[in-house]
């Protein structure tokens, strides 16, 4: 179905007196949209290369503007000059598709999806961003995720001082570290490698990728990202992982 209010090409066939497809004939087309109720002119009639155009064998094509588009149902309908000849009407049904801005909605430090974000099925991919994580007298302020079960997440940590000023990471080596809560001395899973890296202007955010291999069990954990360099945690909070939306 078409995306209501974005302009479309609607195609249509022209049929000569004899019943079969008439070519030749566009300059002798008048065409008429139908937004719902209301029946007008098309913009595009005869508007040239670009706007309304022949095909080939009898059939056309217009380009109905986004404002015409913007209903719930459109017709295109018209006749020619040329004798004997017929337009057969077209009937092209709209519907609203929400951006993702409208799909995807905060939930404090959190994230969900709406119903309709979910009915066009799963976002296996999605950077939350950004996460502050404050370096002050030797204690890192928690940043707190919640992820599904099954998923892969990329993550982004902003590391600032207790001045605001920007961490520079640019020469660490880190990893992130999940463990359970009552034993910080195991870890659950180690981000490293690739998957962990550092970007922005001034080397100050911590880039983490958590593939769907560490988030198949739904758990809250905690987590920790070690910089292996200066021997210090730059980031710590909680990983909630919940399951899965099965939107079967």
């Amino acid at each position: 179905m078409s995306q209501r209010g974005v302009a479309i090409w609607v195609k249509y066939v022209c049929l000569g007196s004899n019943n079969k497809p008439l070519t030749g004939d566009l300059a002798n087309h008048s065409l008429y949209w139908t937004a719902d109720n209301t029946r007008a002119s098309a913009v595009n009639n005869r508007g040239g290369a670009g706007k309304h155009v022949e095909l080939g064998n009898g059939l056309y094509n217009i380009l109905i503007t986004a404002a015409e588009a913007d209903c719930n149902c459109g017709g295109l309908d018209g006749s020619s000059a040329t004798a004997g000849a017929a337009i057969v009407p077209v009937i092209v049904p709209f519907e609203y598709w929400e951006s993702l801005d409208e799909m995807i909605e905060a939930d404090g430090t959190n994230w969900r999806f709406t119903r309709n974000a979910l009915e066009l099925g799963p976002i296996s991919t999605m950077t939350i961003t950004p996460l502050t994580s404050t370096v002050s007298s030797g204690a890192v302020s928690d940043s707190n995720v919640t992820i599904y079960a099954n998923e892969t997440r990329t993550l982004i940590w902003t590391v600032v001082d207790e001045d605001g000023e920007a961490v520079d990471l640019s020469a660490s080596t880190l990893e992130l570290r999940g463990y359970q809560p009552d034993d910080p001395a195991t870890a659950v899973f180690t981000v490293d490698g690739a998957n962990i890296s550092v970007s922005g202007a001034e080397h100050n955010q911590v880039v983490v990728i958590i593939d769907d291999a560490n988030t198949q069990t739904a758990r809250v954990l905690r987590y920790v990202i070690w910089d292996k360099t200066a021997d210090a945690v730059r980031a710590r909070g909680t990983l909630t992982i919940v399951e899965e939306i099965d939107v079967a």
